[in-house]
């Protein structure tokens, strides 16, 4: 998938190794929970001094490919875009966007209101406006 997950979710990392992570072109729960425990330590530059429960990192990982319904999820390296500077959309709507598989201007370009509006769950009291979500998307491509 081009999306990566937010790996600051699996408990046990933090910004640093999660950084460390997606450089190294690690970017889902099932990477990280299927990783060998000696290459996941070795990517997250642990020393022989730091107390890192590499079992329960996997373990957390693992849990969360399983209830984002992401197993076999594997990243393909692309840099996702910043939604968030487009007109009504937040962190919330751009993670539910990524957690989808949608993560670029090009791949929100392709796809319907209706689509969009399955994706984001908006509350019945708000309906964002997703013709000029997609019209931007459009504009960032052009």
């Amino acid at each position: 998938t081009a999306c990566p997950q937010d790996l600051g979710e699996v408990a046990g990392l933090g910004e640093t190794y999660e950084q460390r992570l997606y450089n190294s072109g690690i970017g889902t729960f099932w990477e990280v929970g299927m990783l060998p425990q000696e290459e996941l330590g070795d990517l997250l530059e642990i020393q022989d001094f730091q107390a890192v429960d590499l079992d329960a990192i996997q373990a957390s990982a693992r849990s969360l490919a399983e209830s984002t319904n992401s197993e076999g999820r594997v990243w393909d390296g692309t840099e996702p875009d910043d939604f968030e500077p487009l007109e009504g959309i937040g962190e919330v709507y751009e993670r539910r966007l990524y957690d989808a598989g949608i993560c670029t201007f090009a791949a929100m370009a392709q796809i319907s209101e209706e689509q969009l509006a399955e994706i984001c769950q908006a509350p019945a009291n708000f309906t964002p406006n997703y013709a000029r979500w997609l019209e931007q998307a459009q504009e960032e491509i052009a």
